[in-house]
């Protein structure tokens, strides 16, 4: 009787430990739209299925990510506005696509072009330098609702 109450101990303590075991190694799961991806890095087994429900994405937090080239910042609208109109001067229409003034925070960013890459933003600024100094270019999420002016033809 003794040794059936050690033994059951033992099985006990064995599924404890089994357990605690494979808690302090969950298995990582990523969502992407309709199906779960389910893998563990040390033995590479994937799974997929579907999930029980969907998670949406919430239309303010949606953005594109993009490089473009920032001309300048400026703390007040009236600022960005008057660089806005010399960079409009001073280039040809079929360059000033996408020119727009963003309100990021309390600045007022004014950027130009949407590249999709930072080579292609590099290239157009190479043959634009001499009329667009002290600019860089960043990579950025375009948010319609920051955009407060955006270029038009026939501004």
């Amino acid at each position: 009787m003794k040794s059936i109450k050690i033994f059951l101990s033992i099985i006990v303590l064995l599924v404890i430990v089994l357990v605690f075991s494979l808690q302090a190694h969950a298995i990582p799961t990523i969502q992407l739209s309709d199906e779960t991806i389910t893998f563990d890095d040390d033995k590479n087994i994937y799974t997929t299925y579907k999930p029980i429900r969907k998670l949406k994405v919430d239309s303010q937090y949606k953005s594109t990510t993009i490089y473009t080239i920032q001309t300048g910042s400026f703390n007040s609208a009236a600022d960005a506005q008057k660089h806005y109109d010399i960079i409009v001067q001073g280039l040809r229409k079929n360059e000033l696509n996408f020119l727009r003034i963003e309100k990021i925070g309390n600045y007022h960013a004014v950027r130009l072009g949407k590249f999709l890459d930072y080579a292609s933003a590099d290239g157009f600024l190479q043959v634009l330098e001499p009329q667009l100094a002290n600019t860089i270019i960043l990579k950025a999420n375009i948010k319609d609702e920051r955009i407060i002016k955006i270029y038009e033809v026939g501004e």
